[in-house]
C-alpha cells in the first residue's frame, strides 16, 4: 500500500512538472572584434537577434534586441553572457571557438 502511494505520487508529480526548458544561443564576432551576428533561440522560440538590433551597453556588452521581458548581452569576446526569460536570469559562460579567419564564436545549448 505504502509503495503505491509513493509511486502514485511520483508519477503525479512528473506528470504535471513543466518540461526542462532549453537555451541555445548562437553568437560570432568578426576577426576585427565586432560583433557579426548572435542569436537566443529559447524552448523553440527566437527571443533575440541581432537582426532585430544591437548595441554596445553602459557595461560595454554587447546587448541584443529581443522580446519583450526578455535580454541577452555578453562579454565583447562572447565567453560570458547574461540571459533574462522576464521571470528568471542567468549567468552563463560560453565556450567559444576561433575558426580559420580568427572570428570567435559559440553554439552553446543550456538547460534549466
Amino acid at each position: 500500500m505504502k509503495l503505491s502511494t509513493a509511486l502514485s505520487t511520483t508519477l503525479q508529480f512528473l506528470v504535471i512538472s513543466p518540461a526542462l526548458a532549453g537555451l541555445e544561443a548562437f553568437g560570432v564576432i568578426t576577426p576585427q572584434g565586432t560583433l557579426g551576428y548572435a542569436i537566443t533561440v529559447d524552448n523553440n522560440e527566437t527571443t533575440c537577434n541581432s537582426n532585430w538590433g544591437w548595441r554596445i551597453d553602459q557595461d560595454d556588452h554587447y546587448s541584443l534586441e529581443c522580446l519583450p521581458g526578455y535580454v541577452y548581452a555578453f562579454t565583447l569576446n562572447g565567453a560570458t553572457s547574461w540571459y533574462s526569460n522576464g521571470v528568471l536570469s542567468w549567468e552563463l559562460q560560453q565556450a567559444t571557438q576561433t575558426d580559420g579567419s580568427g572570428a570567435d564564436w559559440w553554439d552553446t545549448k543550456n538547460f534549466f
